[in-house]
């Protein structure tokens, strides 16, 4: 995507917005270090092989606001 925004020159894009990747990088990949296989932290989980897997994470225990409605019909279909 960010090769994109240079299509004469996509190297130009990545130099530009390093500083915006970098930062984008630590925010999926925080609590990555030390995280032994089999477990999970936030937004990452590492795998039975080593791997890492990020993933879409949220720690709040409210409806997201772009999905108030079907956070709150899934909440209650699965009240007993």
């Amino acid at each position: 995507m960010v090769g994109l925004l240079s299509a004469d020159d996509p190297a130009a894009a990545y130099v530009r917005y390093l500083p915006q990747l970098r930062r984008e990088y630590a925010f999926w990949m925080q609590g990555a270090e030390g995280l032994r296989r089999g477990t999970a932290r936030r937004r990452v989980v590492a795998l039975a092989d080593g791997s890492i897997l990020n993933r879409f994470w949220d720690d709040r225990d409210t409806p997201r606001d772009e999905s108030y409605a079907e956070d709150t019909e899934l909440a209650h279909d699965r009240r007993p």
